[in-house]
């Protein structure tokens, strides 16, 4: 288990882009693939945009070359026990896959491994309790959304808890959900929005677009248990 190269468990047809394409565009791109994370082709090399930078561009015609950055590239022949420690180390949540002319032959990300370790006899004896985040990031409900991809940019996480006054769970807001619901709404959030009322999308509450009941897994589970969970709901992460 995690023995075999890391190609096998990569996507190997990649979709990316070039440095001039706009940030609505390479959005777009990652909504209708659910990506986090996009490859970009230049004339000297491979370089990475992720959503939680694009969700902070003020101006969204502008190009992802600005928030582009050249990143940590993994062998397709590594172990992907090796490879998860690259990425690891890296502090990536995705990473090109060269070959020896350093060519792009596909992507492997997190969710890749997670979906491989739902089957590992190493995750199975371990518990989630040993790796689990304590006293992971929060935010009340009552406070905005701009504050909720603020958190996220600046812990460089994909999702933040909602308490409520007594500091229950009672929802979760991720990068995603700003994405859907804010970037690219299905319908207006509010009956005034969105030309210029006094009350702007980041302004209103999280409680408007969390993601609750929540899914949790018990503090008991080991993580090919978590594994399932994630991989079973399409979700990153879990309280």
């Amino acid at each position: 288990m995690f023995d075999e190269p890391v190609l096998e468990i990569s996507t190997k047809e990649v979709v990316s882009v070039t440095p001039d394409t706009s940030i609505t565009a390479a959005i777009g791109i990652m909504e209708k693939n659910h990506f986090h994370n996009l490859v970009v082709l230049d004339t000297d090399g491979l370089y990475l945009v992720n959503i939680q930078d694009l969700l902070i561009a003020s101006n969204p015609e502008s190009h992802v070359d600005e928030f582009m950055f050249k990143p940590h590239s993994i062998h397709k022949d590594t172990p992907t026990l090796d490879a998860i420690c690259e990425l690891i180390d890296s502090g990536q949540r995705a990473a090109p896959v060269v070959d020896n002319d350093g060519a792009l032959a596909g992507i492997v990300t997190d969710w890749d491994i997670m979906k491989r370790g739902a089957e590992s006899r190493i995750l199975k004896d371990t518990g989630a309790r040993r790796i689990m985040i304590r006293n992971p990031v929060s935010i009340r409900k009552t406070d905005s959304i701009g504050k909720a991809r603020s958190i996220m940019r600046k812990n460089n996480i994909g999702r933040v808890l909602v308490v409520d006054e007594m500091d229950n769970l009672v929802g979760i807001v991720t990068g995603d959900d700003i994405l859907r619901k804010i970037y690219k709404p299905t319908r207006r959030m509010t009956s005034g929005e969105p030309r210029g009322e006094k009350v702007t999308r980041m302004e209103q509450p999280v409680s408007l677009i969390m993601s609750s009941p929540v899914i949790t897994a018990d503090v008991d589970a080991n993580l090919a248990e978590v594994a399932n969970l994630l991989q079973k709901y399409d979700i990153r992460g879990v309280p």
